[in-house]
């Protein structure tokens, strides 16, 4: 069902909230799927077939679905992480994909491509001074290349002595890094040691790159205009938390589907990433490198503890773990933890609250080792 590839909690999670979705169904009533604590799902709805027999028809010639494909991963001469889609058969062609794509989707797109066929395989070539470039690094993040009589200096984002303001972290947070993606909005990543959860926190050390309209609902929950990103402000810290990722902004792998492929690889001092991704996820001890990649490169820790939502009602599950009076005062920073309702250690947590996790099997915090192409510019 996964194509071999690493999939951990987060996705066949991912996957139940979707069936549920298309059933009219949530995590809360549990109508037509129910989780069975330890075990799993059931499906519990009656069945019923009370459509008569009818004679067969001739089924309609309509077009042969896309083939199966294959999606893997390789790393260039250069380093730079690819991914790349096989389907079908017969001599190979070359396919290139949409101005946005997605591989999972792109094989169904109605979008007319350029299909060619390959000559000579492709060759990569890195550059020297013996071809005439020249590639001077002036500083940690400030590189000069040279050709002939032309010289253009490339300045990196420079982040390493970024630092959360005063009063945004807690006394059992740890800071991993900042991240500053394609988005144009910087977060900082922090580790909660106690509870072994993530939190992306929005770096106000800076001027926002967005306005942000309030929830229906409450202020407490903020929404970038521009991104969809969601925030919650947190009631006993100075911060706001990113809590949600506009669904449809996942799916087609847009600029803002999240900073969870987008780690602080640049500005991680030492072990801090690998040790608090181990923290949570022992099993991966020998399996991934200081940056939380498989060693081949092709698979990453996906560090993701906020929801896909897909209205903003969805968002609401955060404010009522955060303001409800059942909830233990050392626990309250799960609230910002989105998992699905399976495993709930705690039976006097609200009903609202099912959809939070209380730490009682830290291994399955919501953070998965997943295949994606992942650089820090």
């Amino acid at each position: 069902m996964w194509g071999g590839r690493f999939v951990g909690e987060a996705a066949l999670t991912s996957r139940i909230k979707a069936a549920r979705r298309a059933l009219g169904d949530d995590g809360e009533s549990q109508r037509f799927i129910r989780t069975v604590r330890g075990r799993g799902y059931q499906f519990v709805a009656k069945v019923l077939d009370d459509t008569p027999p009818t004679p067969q028809e001739p089924e309609a010639q309509d077009e042969p679905p896309p083939p199966r494909q294959h999606i893997a991963f390789c790393r260039g001469a250069d380093g730079v992480r690819l991914a790349y889609a096989v389907a079908g058969e017969g001599p190979p062609l070359v396919r290139a994909a949409n101005w946005m794509t997605h591989l999972g989707y792109d094989i169904e797109s109605e979008v007319k491509v350029l299909v060619v066929k390959p000559q000579e395989p492709a060759v990569y070539k890195i550059f020297t001074e013996a071809d005439g470039v020249v590639t001077e690094k002036l500083d940690t993040f400030s590189y000069r290349v040279t050709h002939g009589a032309k010289s253009v200096v490339f300045e990196l984002n420079d982040l390493s002595h970024v630092v959360p303001p005063k009063g945004a972290m807690s006394s059992d947070e740890r800071f991993i890094g900042p991240i500053f993606d394609e988005s144009g909005v910087r977060f900082l990543l922090v580790y909660n040691q106690k509870l072994k959860a993530f939190h992306y926190l929005l770096d106000e050390s800076v001027p926002a790159s967005e306005t942000f309209n309030p929830a229906k609902s409450t202020d407490r929950i903020l929404i970038g205009k521009r991104t969809g990103f969601a925030y919650y402000r947190d009631h006993k810290l100075n911060r706001k938390i990113l809590i949600g990722v506009y669904e449809g902004n996942a799916r087609v792998n847009s600029y803002y589907d999240g900073p969870f492929d987008q780690l602080p690889d640049n500005f991680i001092e030492g072990e801090s990433l690998r040790n608090a991704i181990l923290d949570v996820a022992p099993y991966l001890k020998g399996r991934i490198d200081r940056f939380g990649s498989s060693f081949d490169g092709e698979t990453r820790y996906m560090i993701a503890p906020y929801l896909q939502y897909a209205t903003e009602d969805e968002l609401l599950m955060f404010h009522r773990c955060a303001e409800s009076k059942s909830v233990p005062a050392h626990q309250y920073p799960l609230c910002f933890v989105h998992e699905d309702s399976t495993g709930i250690a705690a039976t006097n947590l609200p009903r609202a609250q099912t959809s939070r996790r209380v730490p009682a099997n830290p291994m399955t915090k919501k953070a998965t080792l997943k295949p994606h192409a992942s650089a820090q510019h």
